[in-house]
């Protein structure tokens, strides 16, 4: 809004007797830059709204107190710092509103002041109410950005860098957030049992749209558990991937959302898929918790969110084991779930699972054996009296496959 000054320089008669007026909001204007620069969150509010207040009631006395001859001249000046407030608080609902209400409140008793310039108060008057609905429709359309930004982000890195990436532009503060550091995470992995069978009975455009289906309930389930973000999740074709973790390296925060989320997997976000994807989807769960090096890595261009540790590896390895207890004799539907000692600790220690729920296992894999590490098996109970209805599911499978085809 400074730049309208230099006109008033070139253009008025004698622009010398408000100078230090100009001069001063100059000097808050600059003030103001600093402090955006600085501050964070609510702080913003006064230095983003007092540039833009300052400089229309300037301006707003300027016309008041005008020559005739000069009050066209400070009518553009009006316009143009009118435009651009809006163009500075726009993104920001309740300045925007309040600069708004102030703006039109003192422009509209200027009208009515019986002022020689109230036709040109009742022309800015007309020039805000446009500017209102110009400023939500153009915060309408930042936000829609953010937001389709944020949700394509979430596909490749956790949700709270994903957030920071799409709201930050200092580069010293992704910087810090992305640099890989040392984490207590627990890694889980799931991977279903009965892939190889409906990849040859069903076509590539069906399947496609039952992995939909799943990993829809899933993510719901993982947002439920975790809705800070706290975590990354990828998966390919059937496998599922998850890294919790913490910025404070809490290991009882991390292990409990992560224990939930699994019970939730082997429990009712279980029946869920059962219901509503339309097939028998049987999956196993495995689960370590550990320390890993974690954050952005890879090779120049192609970095990724990512972990360096041995419990990623275990976890798989885990879910493998899933599979054999599985094969050992296990006739019920839901999934297993096997873990480390450190989760199986903690969810005896917070109640979440009881004692008697998780079952030693003897492991097959080498790289486990050699860990010389005990590792449990944990099994939900169907909700007694439940029967999966899965006609509704069929029905809905069926209309998928026409949609496809």
């Amino acid at each position: 809004m400074g730049v309208v000054i230099p006109f008033d320089l070139l253009f008025l008669q004698d622009p010398y007797p408000a100078l230090w007026f100009r001069l001063a909001f100059c000097a808050v204007c600059a003030l103001s830059i600093l402090l955006v620069a600085r501050l964070r969150g609510s702080a913003l509010a006064i230095p983003l709204i007092l540039p833009a207040l300052l400089g229309t009631l300037m301006y707003f006395y300027f016309l008041v107190t005008s020559h005739k001859a000069d009050q066209w001249i400070f009518f553009i000046g009006n316009l143009m710092v009118t435009f651009f407030s809006y163009a500075t608080v726009y993104r920001y609902p309740r300045e925007q509103w309040t600069y708004s209400f102030v703006s039109v409140m003192v422009v509209v008793g200027l009208v009515f002041s019986a002022h020689e310039a109230a036709t040109f108060f009742g022309l800015l008057t007309v020039c805000h109410f446009i500017c209102i609905p110009l400023a939500i429709y153009f915060r309408r359309e930042f936000h829609f950005g953010l937001s389709e930004r944020f949700s394509n982000l979430c596909h490749y890195i956790p949700q709270r860098e994903a957030k920071l990436i799409s709201t930050v532009s200092d580069e010293e503060v992704l910087s810090r957030a992305f640099t890989p550091r040392t984490r207590f995470n627990v890694c889980l992995c799931a991977d279903w049992r009965s892939y190889q069978r409906l990849s040859a009975n069903l076509s590539p455009e069906v399947l496609s749209g039952i992995f939909e289906l799943y990993y829809e309930i899933l993510f719901r389930e993982l947002e439920r558990v975790d809705p800070q973000g706290n975590y990354y999740a990828n998966w390919v074709a059937d496998e599922l991937f998850v890294i919790f973790y913490d910025e404070n390296d809490q290991a009882s925060f991390v292990m409990d959302r992560a224990l939930r989320f699994a019970k939730g997997l082997t429990g009712e976000a279980f029946e869920r898929v059962q219901r509503e994807v339309g097939q028998s989807i049987r999956y196993d769960v495995g689960m370590a918790a550990g320390y890993g090096f974690l954050g952005l890595q890879g090779p120049r261009g192609m970095k990724k969110t990512t972990i360096t540790s041995e419990n990623a590896g275990v976890a798989k390895r885990l879910e493998a084991e899933a599979k054999r207890v599985r094969e050992k004799g296990s006739l019920s539907w839901q999934p297993i779930l096997v873990v480390n000692e450190a989760l199986r600790g903690f969810a005896i220690e917070s109640g979440m699972i009881e004692p008697t729920e998780l079952k030693e296992i003897t492991v097959d894999c080498e790289d486990l054996v050699v860990r010389n590490e005990k590792y449990f098996a944990f099994q939900s109970e169907p909700k007694l009296g439940t029967q999966l209805d899965l006609t509704a599911a069929k029905t809905k499978l069926r209309a998928l496959k026409l949609d496809k085809n």
